[in-house]
């Protein structure tokens, strides 16, 4: 990865230990593991805005992992963009609403929105979140 003040260039192919977060470890669960093993995911933050320190925070990474997985999410409180790179993603929200997401399909979940998201592995995603926006 490369970083200046104008710009964060990423290397998606850079597999380094140093440069993966377990999600087990580093970052909490909004929700509980119901299948698998959340913690054998990982994800490679490029921005991770203090969404306490700043307003208009935004975090963006490419998530991974090697293990089928379900977990169940209360919701998250900034508008979240996703980028199947590899695997399958199911959302099933809690309000019955089914999502599919294949390598190449895209989606934007507002904030809120509770669901059991089912990760089919081997998996990668771009994720994108933005917090302290309005909601059009």
């Amino acid at each position: 990865m490369a970083e200046n003040d104008d710009w964060i260039v990423f290397d998606t192919a850079d597999r380094s230990p140093e440069n993966w977060l377990s999600l087990g470890d580093q970052v909490p669960l909004r929700g509980a593991v119901l299948e698998g093993d959340y913690g054998a995911g990982f994800m490679h933050w490029v921005r991770n805005d203090n969404k306490s320190e700043k307003p208009h925070a935004l975090k963006c990474g490419i998530h991974r992992t090697d293990v089928d997985t379900a977990i169940h999410v209360d919701g998250s409180s900034g508008h979240e963009f996703t980028c199947i790179i590899e695997g399958t993603l199911t959302v099933e929200l809690d309000d019955g609403r089914t999502f599919v997401l294949e390598p190449g399909m895209t989606a934007h979940f507002k904030p809120g929105h509770p669901g059991t998201y089912r990760y089919k592995a081997p998996f990668r995603q771009f994720v994108v979140v933005a917090y302290g926006q309005d909601t059009p």
